[in-house]
């Protein structure tokens, strides 16, 4: 099993914000239709929505990360241990 893994605080428009333990987490940026990687909001949010389909959604960012640290604790290593992603669109 790889150990690229990651859990990632989601930050989309609103602001909302959504945690989840990840795998390979730069796939969120891979564009299929390209076959590349990129930087499009609109692929990122249509990507993103895969990732975090069903994450309990925040309000507070502060809520946000105790969530984090608490996914971050059961999980006890991640290869990029926790960071945030801003992207600007409606989840």
């Amino acid at each position: 099993m790889s150990s690229d893994n990651c859990v990632i605080i989601l930050q989309t428009d609103g602001p909302e914000y959504r945690v989840a333990h990840i795998m390979a987490p730069e796939n969120y940026k891979y564009d299929e239709e390209k076959e590349d990687y990129t930087e499009d909001p609109d692929v990122l949010i249509k990507n993103a929505r895969k990732y975090w389909e069903g994450c309990k959604v925040f309000t507070d960012k502060n809520d946000a990360y105790a969530e984090a640290e608490r996914i971050y604790g059961e999980v006890g290593w991640t290869e990029y241990g926790l960071f945030e992603v801003l992207i600007e669109r409606k989840f």
